[in-house]
């Protein structure tokens, strides 16, 4: 090289490492975007009682907030009826659901006894609408900030 300079050339492949963490970096990527969910459809949530917007949680690779969540359901009303803890998430991967046994009917909509339709008051799509453009971003950032030394 003219000038008295120096040339430096780096010749490491480090794709085998990186797809080795890549499982790891998706999974802390989607525990951040849990939390994101988890807070903005329980803010969206009907708070007629707010024992459904307690009632949501995540499951992640690192746990369940299952139980939290229906604790934090019975102390709004101990009358709710909670569902059954939903299935772990295939990995990497993420669950975000709410325990009330009442939230689909409030997600979606419903027939009353008298045949009329009541509109839904939809909480956990628009909550994953929100958060499915952050995701690419947070595994980005994830593999930026843990991966590329």
């Amino acid at each position: 090289m003219s000038g008295g300079g120096m040339e430096w050339i780096v010749n490491r492949n480090r794709i085998p490492e990186l797809s080795l963490a890549l499982p790891e970096l998706v999974n802390a990527a989607l525990r951040t975007i849990a939390i994101d969910i988890v807070a903005t459809a329980t803010e969206l949530a009907a708070k007629d009682t707010t024992a459904m917007s307690r009632s949501v949680y995540a499951i992640t690779d690192q746990g369940s907030g299952y139980s939290a969540a229906v604790s934090q359901a019975a102390s709004a009303n101990p009358d709710a009826e909670m569902e059954p803890e939903a299935d772990a998430p295939v990995q990497p991967g993420i669950v975000v659901a709410a325990a009330a046994s009442y939230a689909g009917y409030i997600e979606y909509g419903h027939h009353t006894r008298g045949g009329s339709f009541v509109p839904g008051r939809p909480f956990m799509q628009p909550a994953v609408d929100q958060a499915v453009p952050k995701i690419t971003e947070a595994i980005a950032q994830e593999i930026v900030t843990k991966a590329v030394v």
